[in-house]
């Protein structure tokens, strides 16, 4: 994440849009997570609750998914991917 961030900073910018944000930044903050993945979701979940405008991918994104691990039975696990569109989220 600290390369990503350090990146829009550096002096070769692609692109007009790039030069323009990191001339828009006024101060960075910063949240310590345990590794690479904990930094990741937390971007992701940042991105959804602030809903930057230059920031389209993440905010937009519509099929969500997860890993569930299926019982197979004698402590045997099967990880079956599920799309949140396919969850029924009024059952508990």
């Amino acid at each position: 994440m600290r390369k990503r961030v350090l990146a829009h900073f550096s002096g070769d910018h692609a692109s007009a849009k790039e030069m323009n944000i990191s001339q828009q930044v006024k101060r960075i903050d910063w949240i310590e997570c345990s590794g690479e993945v904990e930094s990741l979701l937390t971007e992701a979940r940042l991105v959804k609750e602030l809903q930057p405008t230059l920031n389209r991918q993440l905010r937009r994104s519509r099929d969500f998914c997860s890993w569930q691990l299926v019982d197979q039975g004698h402590g045997l696990w099967q990880p079956k991917l599920i799309y949140a569109r396919d969850l029924d989220l009024g059952r508990q």
